[in-house]
Parts: C-alpha cells; sequence; structure tokens
C-alpha cells in the first residue's frame, strides 16, 4: 500500500533537499544530486501515470457490460445530458448564417469589424 508512495516522495524530498543545499554551499554535488534527484522524480511519477492509466483501461475493458448499464442514480444525469444534446442540435440549426434575419447579420459583420480594429489600434 504504502511502497509506491514512498519510492515517489522520496526522490522529490531529497531533490528539495539538495537545491536547498546549493543555496548555501555552491559546490557542484548538489546540483548535480539535485538534477538526478528531479530526473528520477519525474522519471517515477510519470511511470506511476502510465501504470494508473494502464490498469483504469484494464478494468474499464474487464468490466465494460457492467460499467455501461444504465443506474437510477444517475438517472437524473441521463435526462440532463439528453436535454443538453436536444438544446445542442436545436440552436446549431437556429443560429445557422442562413437563417438569421438580415439586421442581425449586419450588425454580427459590424461587430466583427469593429473587434478587428480594435485589436490593430
Amino acid at each position: 500500500g504504502c511502497i509506491p508512495i514512498i519510492v515517489f516522495i522520496a526522490p522529490l524530498c531529497l531533490t528539495g533537499s539538495f537545491t536547498l543545499k546549493t543555496k548555501t554551499d555552491d559546490s557542484l554535488v548538489w546540483k548535480a544530486l539535485a538534477s538526478v534527484c528531479m530526473s528520477l522524480s519525474l522519471l517515477i511519477g510519470t511511470l506511476q501515470g502510465v501504470m494508473a492509466v494502464y490498469e483504469v483501461q484494464n478494468t474499464l475493458q474487464e468490466h465494460i457490460e457492467e460499467l455501461s448499464q444504465p443506474r437510477r442514480a444517475h438517472l437524473e444525469l441521463d435526462w440532463e445530458a439528453y436535454v443538453q444534446d436536444q438544446l445542442s442540435s436545436v440552436r446549431a440549426v437556429e443560429t445557422e448564417w442562413s437563417k438569421l434575419p438580415w439586421s442581425i447579420r449586419t450588425l454580427l459583420v459590424i461587430a466583427v469589424f469593429l473587434c478587428m480594429v480594435g485589436h490593430v489600434i
């Protein structure tokens, strides 16, 4: 349980310690150790992230049927998603350029022109 955290935290703490030591001592040894520990911390963090994504993907593939079942607890969220999809499709149809009145199109063109001129000035 704790080993992955210790493996991640130890090089990170050492990086901070060695970096702090370089502030008081200009020795190249501390700078080199700080760089090595920082590289090690980045490598370990990246590997742990890749392993986590791999495990999540495996779990999803093994239990896809169970995880994709609709649930009563998510009924309200499913309804919200459905409503948003319907509103988006209606909005897309209603805001087509060809369906807008000429007065609105003219105002939009003027607004875009003024925005472009405002950025140039």
